[in-house]
């Protein structure tokens, strides 16, 4: 994974944070996303190797953001790219 480019949304907390904390640990680049005004702490990586971006993908402009954000950072795109984002609906399935 050394000099891989990887983008992880939905990354501050549970499985997003450890995909993003597993590819750093093996040498990648990682742009990771959240809703959290503050980005993830990672253990034991390199500071310089790990990059936050504050967005809720909801909204159809932080996506656009968060691109502008990745290829400027990478200069070009994302080798890796894990779409852990989502959202909970609750709800029965007759009411939903």
């Amino acid at each position: 994974m050394n000099n891989r480019k990887a983008l992880v949304t939905g990354s501050t907390s549970g499985i997003g944070y450890g995909i993003a904390q597993r590819l750093l640990e093996e040498g990648a680049q990682v742009i990771t996303t959240g809703r959290s005004a503050k980005g993830p702490v990672f253990d034991q990586v390199d500071p310089n190797k790990s990059h936050y971006l504050s967005a809720d993908l909801k909204d159809f402009s932080n996506i656009d953001n968060l691109l502008k954000f990745t290829f400027n950072k990478f200069s070009g795109p994302p080798d890796i790219a894990v779409i852990n984002a989502g959202i909970g609906l609750a709800g029965t399935l007759l009411t939903s």
